[in-house]
């Protein structure tokens, strides 16, 4: 939801809890306000804070999508907690072919699995270990932001909403599930490259071996 459409209706908000909505997923937004994120949309900061406090005063949820590992220093995090969201949803830079980062990064595509060029998963790197590292720093962030004191006390003050409760287990569902996926797959990456290591080095064992028996005969 755009953060001026949630500033336009804080009269209207009444009727959000009529119709059931206990959270709000805000526009995808980037610490420099002047600047256009990996997906060219554009949000204002100040008008990303207003909308978080307006929505924190009725009880409603707020999570903010953010752009992370992008090299470029004008999506460098400010503050994270400058804001204090209920939870940040961090998303990785995808280079679609109708953006301008798919003609800047097009050589640096490690992923070639369409079906995970979905903001969720790294796709731009250098090697598979980069993404899976890129993968681990995400959740790390996740866990630190979504867990801070002002985020847990906002969190406290709204329990008696069952909608709260259930809409903030959703979120901690996702979180879990993506950090189980995440671990799979390491322990996959990890046991490939060991045992393509041992392979390696016991081919080239076994082909000394053979060398020098065929020598010493």
């Amino acid at each position: 939801m755009e953060c001026a459409h949630v500033i336009r209706d804080v009269q209207e908000f009444k009727l959000y809890s009529e119709a059931g909505i206990s959270m709000v997923m805000l526009g995808l937004d980037n610490s420099d306000s002047n600047s256009v994120n990996p997906s060219e949309k554009k949000v204002e900061w100040k008008e990303l804070g207003e909308a978080i406090e307006a929505l924190r005063r009725v009880g409603i949820i707020s999570i903010v999508n953010r752009f992370t590992a992008h090299e470029s220093r004008s999506f460098r995090d400010r503050n994270l907690k400058e804001i204090s969201p209920d939870f940040y949803n961090f998303l990785y830079p995808t280079p679609h072919n109708w953006t301008r980062l798919g003609e800047e990064k097009r050589k640096f595509i490690v992923e070639r699995d369409l079906t995970k060029w979905d903001y969720r998963h790294p796709v731009i790197g250098n090697s598979e270990a980069d993404l899976i590292l890129q993968r681990w720093r995400t959740k790390v962030r996740e866990f630190h932001h979504n867990l801070s004191s002002a985020m847990i006390r906002a969190f406290v003050q709204r329990q008696s909403n069952p909608l709260t409760t259930k809409s903030t287990s959703l979120v901690a569902g996702v979180y879990f599930l993506e950090l189980w996926e995440l671990i799979r797959d390491s322990t996959t990456y990890i046991a490939e490259n060991v045992w393509n290591f041992l392979h390696d080095r016991w081919t080239q064992l076994w082909v000394g071996i053979r060398r020098a028996v065929k020598n010493h005969i």
